[in-house]
């Protein structure tokens, strides 16, 4: 949760949250490096990979600024390009990706 203020994160490491940030009030942030683990598709006939519910960005006041660069992979696997989901604002915030071939 992100409530009024700010932010600065040097590195964060994130896996298995179904909603990575929110932000509840007017909220300034810089996150230099956000690495955030997905799991892979389940066993068992699950179809669906983890991941394709997840929102890593949900500001439904529109009230973020700043920056996030990021790195997404997949657990055990590795690198999973422009996964970063925005549920909804952050029409403010610069998100960006750490590239990682």
């Amino acid at each position: 949760m992100f409530p009024h203020g700010q932010s600065f994160i040097n590195r964060c490491i994130v896996g298995w949250c179904p909603t990575t940030i929110r932000v509840t009030g007017e909220h300034c942030m810089r996150i230099a490096e956000l690495d955030v683990e997905r799991w892979g598709p389940g066993k068992g006939g699950c179809k669906s990979n983890w991941y394709d519910f997840v929102a890593d960005l949900v500001d439904p006041k529109d009230v973020a600024y700043g920056e996030i660069v990021y790195r997404t992979v997949i657990a055990n696997v590795g690198y999973l390009p422009k996964a970063f989901e925005v549920e909804s604002g952050g029409t403010r915030v610069h998100i960006h990706e750490i590239y990682t071939p």
